[in-house]
């Protein structure tokens, strides 16, 4: 079982006690860039709630790992083509050596 952290954030002033597999100074860090966000948007938009902040947050940071996975799956498929490209290339490489070979054994026997 992984170890697990325990830790105290800040969020717009409101501390969150967390337990976290994550190493603290991560997830420290984590909760400083959520921080500053939060106080970005809320001094754009003086009427906002907080819980609005965190939602419209959340949807961007869903928004965000979501397009991740997307390009992450869009490069495993990328490199597997070129790892089938690669392995066509070499076993007609060694196609193309033996029949260099065989060509060479030919001309050799017809003196």
């Amino acid at each position: 079982m992984p170890n697990r952290n325990r830790l105290t954030i800040q969020i717009n002033g409101i501390k969150y006690p967390i337990v976290t597999a994550e190493e603290p100074e991560y997830v420290t860090e984590l909760a400083r860039e959520m921080d500053k966000t939060v106080m970005e948007l809320m001094a754009v938009n003086k009427s906002i709630s907080v819980n609005e902040v965190l939602v419209l947050l959340a949807l961007g940071y869903l928004d965000l790992s979501k397009k991740a996975e997307a390009n992450a799956d869009n490069l495993r498929g990328q490199i597997t083509k070129y790892a089938q490209d690669a392995s066509q290339a070499r076993t007609e490489l060694l196609e193309a050596r033996r029949e260099v070979e065989r060509l060479m054994r030919k001309q050799g026997g017809e003196k």
